[in-house]
């Protein structure tokens, strides 16, 4: 994924918990990571987790809620997820 683009939650997710079907995750990309996490400027560390995908793969969370990438957004001048709420199958 592209640095700098914006990311995503979801209302339908419960806290360290995604809720992100198979469909759902063709269009919201979960944000991934391989090992620790590390906060940049303005994000406080205590914020920052990780949950278990069934995949096995682990994917951050912002005060436990779950990080997605929109597919369409290309580069961080283009949010479009917002506007695409009804995008993918929650």
């Amino acid at each position: 994924m592209a640095r700098g683009n914006s990311l995503y939650l979801s209302l339908n997710d419960a806290p360290g918990i995604s809720n992100c079907s198979p469909t759902c995750l063709t269009v919201w990309k979960p944000l991934l990571a391989e090992k620790r996490v590390n906060a940049g400027p303005g994000v406080l560390q205590a914020n920052l987790g990780v949950i278990l995908l069934q995949s096995g793969a682990h994917q951050v969370t912002y005060k436990g809620a779950p990080l997605y990438y929109y597919y369409k957004d290309i580069n961080p001048e283009t949010p479009t997820g917002r506007e695409s709420v009804g995008s993918g199958s929650w």
